[in-house]
């Protein structure tokens, strides 16, 4: 953590000022140390600021991020069948051009590996939080911290920043992992500067994610996890995909009656493929949405002029004006 970001900082939980004690330092990366208000003690270790003591419902992105760390990076997918799909992605749902965004103060929630981040951080301060270890894969994948990169583990729904400090957030298929999306966007709002510009996408109602069975099969999986961690379905994920994927290659319907009760995620590439439908059958919280929750989402928490943009029915975008 370069001790730069110190400014940005407060108590998640308090709001109150933290100070830096017993840091260890290389140069100007504070590599370990404690941030402590009135009220409260975190934890920097691996040069990362902890705002949470442990994964909490996030555990199974810890396993799943650090599984597959770089399967939606741009970098692995050059000459693939995904190639282009991360930054497609990101450009229709933020209606931003990464080529073109530059000398930013830019917040990322939900970060996972660093996918997006990765597109962004070279020309920009990018501040990546996530609430499972993946925030550790992020790190390593863009090449530690620096002056242009936070990388923080953390809640959406308690974030670490004092109000008006990013020109641009984003959280992307993440908030309907969470217990209270609207209060993610919520606090997302607070932290943007006047005129500052938050997109999101979240799963919308009678998708993939809201299958009957994928919503079976996920209670399942959530029952066994305390007794027998990821193992149950990692052996679903790896047994069904490697059956229904390259049936799949042949024809799409023919592999329908198999995935009305064994569902995958059946994309081009099957490395996405694993990593799809482990995310898809493990999460603590999964919920789905339409546009009309998305746009009331932003209204409550105070944005105005908000619209859909392009990436299915619940991308949405909209700027702080005060």
């Amino acid at each position: 953590m370069n001790i730069n970001f110190l400014n940005i900082l407060c108590d998640p939980k308090t709001k109150e000022p933290l100070e830096l004690v017993d840091e260890l330092m290389n140069g100007d990366d504070i590599v370990r140390g404690k941030l402590v208000s009135k009220s409260n003690t975190y934890q920097i270790t691996n040069s990362i600021p902890r705002f949470v003591s442990n994964e909490g419902y996030s555990n199974n992105f810890g396993n799943q991020w650090k599984r597959w760390p770089k399967v939606q990076h741009e970098s692995e997918n050059i000459n693939k069948p995904m190639a282009g799909h991360t930054r497609d992605m990101f450009e229709k749902i933020t209606e931003l051009d990464t080529s073109v965004i530059k000398d930013k103060i830019i917040l990322d929630v939900g970060a996972g590996t660093g996918r997006f981040v990765d597109l962004l951080y070279k020309n920009n301060t990018v501040v990546a939080i996530d609430y499972s270890e993946a925030i550790d894969v992020l790190q390593d994948n863009c090449g530690g911290q620096s002056k242009n990169l936070l990388a923080i583990q953390g809640d959406a729904l308690q974030l670490p920043f004092k109000d008006n400090v990013f020109d641009f957030a984003y959280s992307i298929g993440v908030l309907h992992h969470t217990p209270d999306p609207g209060l993610g966007i919520k606090n997302i709002f607070n932290c943007l500067k006047d005129d500052g510009q938050l997109a999101t996408a979240l799963y919308g109602e009678k998708s993939y994610y809201d299958f009957p069975t994928i919503t079976l099969w996920r209670n399942i999986f959530n029952f066994t996890w305390s007794l027998f961690g990821a193992i149950p379905p990692l052996i679903y994920t790896y047994v069904f995909v490697s059956i229904i994927w390259p049936i799949g290659k042949i024809s799409k319907y023919l592999t329908y009656p198999l995935r009305l009760f064994f569902p995958i995620a059946n994309l081009k590439d099957i490395r996405w493929a694993y990593l799809d439908t482990f995310d898809s059958i493990t999460p603590s919280y999964q919920s789905t949405h339409n546009a009309y929750q998305i746009q009331e989402y932003f209204n409550e928490a105070g944005f105005l002029n908000g619209r859909a943009t392009n990436w299915g029915s619940t991308s949405y975008v909209a700027k702080k004006i005060i």
